[in-house]
């Protein structure tokens, strides 16, 4: 039998010269691989999905571990602070036992009792409540409502200071000879 290029095979009925049905073999086996193709991709596309979603749990769990051990270390942190503030305390308190009755005595027991007090509020409030102290007290007294009193000031030499005496108060510098 003469050998059939593929131009004839093509143009032959059923694809093939001898009738032996390649067109439709050729066809079903590029049907199987596009499906094959289109199941692999479909996986992968799944798979990455799932990737991706083991991703964003493991930074879920990262941050709150970072976050869990960053609280405990300023809760440990604060503890030693009250704790050290109330030794502090303390030992004011001996200072006044020792020194007896003088003013002097009356001002450390008085700082004393400040001490305690500072403690006591850490202890029971903890970081998170001297912060919400803080940003509560910055809400009631913003800053630019005590700037004023440090305005800069130039000094006989020509440099710029800052003056805790407020801009109404000041005497301006005697002129140089």
């Amino acid at each position: 039998m003469a050998e059939l290029d593929f131009e004839d095979r093509i143009h032959a009925p059923n694809g093939t010269a001898d009738g032996g049905g390649t067109r439709e073999k050729v066809t079903a086996a590029l049907d199987t691989a596009g499906s094959a193709v289109r199941d692999t991709a479909g996986t992968a596309k799944e798979q990455a999905g799932q990737v991706a979603g083991e991703a964003k749990a493991q930074a879920r769990n990262l941050a709150r571990d970072v976050r869990d051990r960053a609280g405990a270390e300023v809760r440990s942190q604060n503890d030693r602070l009250a704790d050290g503030v109330r030794r502090f305390s303390d030992e004011l308190d001996e200072m006044v036992g020792q020194r007896g009755d003088s003013p002097a005595s009356k001002v450390v027991s008085q700082v004393s009792q400040g001490g305690r007090r500072v403690a006591d509020y850490l202890a029971e409030h903890g970081p998170e409540g001297v912060l919400d102290g803080v940003q509560d007290f910055a809400r009631r007294r913003p800053a630019r409502s005590c700037s004023p009193r440090w305005q800069p000031v130039s000094s006989p030499d020509g440099s710029a200071r800052a003056s805790s005496v407020p801009a109404t108060h000041r005497t301006a510098p005697a002129p140089g000879p």
